[in-house]
């Protein structure tokens, strides 16, 4: 045949279909964050950035939001693992993670990106190690034991009138990181380890307990 190859087959069907338009569908994937915030609400303190996971740049499209619930995890990785952004607004999280810290690649938060704990949080973490980077809002107490605790040690934050909030942990631990609304600066609290209890008065940053350089040299002490 002369010329060029022919647009349509005998039969009248197309020989090169029409190309598909391009599919919008996978475009604008979760809630992307609004200009100097994130989505879901509540008022962050003193945000921390961050960037444990894998990726150069998080894509801020990926966004992990919990505003309330009340969440138990144990895991021996990741507890939260979010691709993006994490955003803690509110609830409360009981995590048990006995070979990771609190956020890191194998901790109770990772997050390729943001992590941002809101002022209506509450947290009670149960860990090997500290911190990759500092993760500590005004709420925050972190507790560095000298000495690893058993599984089943129940963890209690006490103030004046009783218990604040309370875990009992499934898994050894010596690192401790809670977060709670209900600190008040000024007022005078305890942390309970098992048997072992540290008392504190609350300032208006967060509180640490303890020698973090207390946990070089052990090893992998937690199996």
């Amino acid at each position: 045949m002369g010329g060029g190859m022919p647009d349509r087959q005998t039969d009248g069907d197309m020989v090169n279909p029409p190309e598909k338009p391009a599919d919008k569908s996978m475009q604008n994937r979760g809630e992307r964050p609004e200009k100097g915030g994130f989505p879901g609400g509540g008022n962050m303190q003193n945000p921390s950035k961050i960037s444990p996971g894998g990726k150069d740049k998080a894509d801020l499209k990926d966004v992990l939001v919990i505003n309330g619930g009340d969440i138990t995890l144990k895991a021996d990785d990741d507890c939260l693992d979010a691709n993006g952004n994490l955003v803690i607004n509110g609830g409360f999280i009981k995590a048990s993670d006995p070979r990771g810290g609190i956020n890191d690649v194998t901790g109770v938060f990772d997050a390729d990106g943001e992590i941002k704990i809101g002022e209506d949080a509450s947290i009670i973490a149960a860990v090997r190690s500290g911190f990759q980077n500092n993760l500590s809002p005004e709420t925050a107490v972190t507790v560095y034991l000298d000495v690893q605790k058993s599984a089943g040690d129940k963890i209690t934050l006490s103030g004046a009138d009783g218990p604040v909030c309370e875990y009992e942990n499934p898994s050894e631990y010596t690192v401790v990181y809670i977060v709670s609304p209900k600190l008040e600066a000024g007022e005078k609290y305890s942390v309970k380890c098992g048997s072992e209890e540290f008392e504190f008065e609350k300032t208006d940053s967060s509180v640490i307990i303890g020698n973090e350089k207390s946990l070089q040299g052990r090893g992998n002490m937690i199996k």
